[in-house]
């Protein structure tokens, strides 16, 4: 017996509240967001698509350490370049004062010797106690929460740390040649063969090498005293500078190697496809 038209079932009906309630569904994100991920992830696994290299990042920290040991040796590199300058001023010509004095030289010269040893001892401090950035990133690779620790030195240039040397040196080197021209305006009978100028820069780079030509020496005991706290201090700069050049160039290379490591670790899990189980059942 044939129902009426009218009273037959839809055999659509109910393919079209199936199709209804998906698009309800869809209209959610998180279970939009969960269908993607796992259409992705089966694309990856057979390799449809290539595995993504950067995961999208959920959170990110960064953490500052010794940041006033950074800031402080930003300054005193600021300073000490600065005193150095003046200094070069002072030693080719007494900077005048009214009314004229010598007091403004020497303290300008203890000040620039005192700033680039600072700036040496405050970048070895720098770079034996880590200061720098920590960087935590916190990556979402399919399901699972995978965080990375990142650590970024305050110095990472073999450059930088060469200038920073290099202004400390410079600092306490025409600092001392100041002084020297300084001791030497007040009375000449300080030094033998010593005049202002040029030849307080020679004389103090000669003292700081620990050569010692004779051609120039101290007579009085301040002038003395003066070079032999320029030797004590070129003996601590010597050492300090190897030191502190070569743990440097051993972090720097440790850093790299396992960043290197590091990336090296994730392109092969990038390029690692697991194994076709429908291969393996068909057998």
């Amino acid at each position: 017996m044939n129902l009426p038209p009218s009273t037959q079932p839809d055999p659509t009906a109910p393919l079209t509240q199936i199709s209804e309630t998906i698009s309800e569904l869809l209209q959610e994100p998180a279970l939009s967001d969960a269908i993607a991920q796992v259409i992705i992830q089966h694309l990856q696994a057979t390799g449809a698509i290539a595995a993504a290299t950067d995961a999208p990042i959920i959170h990110t920290h960064v953490t500052s350490r010794y940041g006033v040991l950074t800031a402080l040796r930003q300054a005193m590199g600021a300073i000490a370049l600065v005193l150095f300058i003046l200094c070069g001023r002072n030693t080719l010509q007494a900077i005048q004062m009214n009314p004229p004095s010598h007091a403004l030289g020497l303290w300008l010269s203890g000040i620039s010797i005192c700033s680039g040893l600072g700036l040496v001892i405050l970048l070895v401090l720098e770079v034996f106690l880590g200061a720098g950035k920590e960087q935590e990133i916190e990556r979402l690779q399919g399901t699972t929460r995978v965080r990375d620790y990142t650590f970024t030195p305050a110095i990472n240039r073999l450059p930088v740390v060469l200038a920073l040397l290099s202004i400390g040196f410079s600092a306490i080197i025409f600092g001392f040649s100041s002084l020297y021209s300084e001791l030497v305006r007040q009375d000449p009978s300080h030094f033998s063969g010593l005049d202002p100028g040029f030849l307080t820069i020679y004389f103090a780079f000669v003292t700081f090498s620990t050569v010692g030509f004779g051609d120039i020496h101290a007579v009085s005991l301040i002038a003395r005293a003066a070079v032999t706290s320029e030797i004590a201090i070129a003996m601590f700069f010597s050492l300090v500078v190897l030191s502190t050049t070569l743990s440097w160039i051993t972090a720097y290379e440790r850093q790299q190697h396992e960043e290197f490591i590091k990336q090296r670790v994730q392109s092969l899990q990038g390029l690692s496809v697991p194994p076709d189980d429908s291969a393996s059942s068909s057998r």
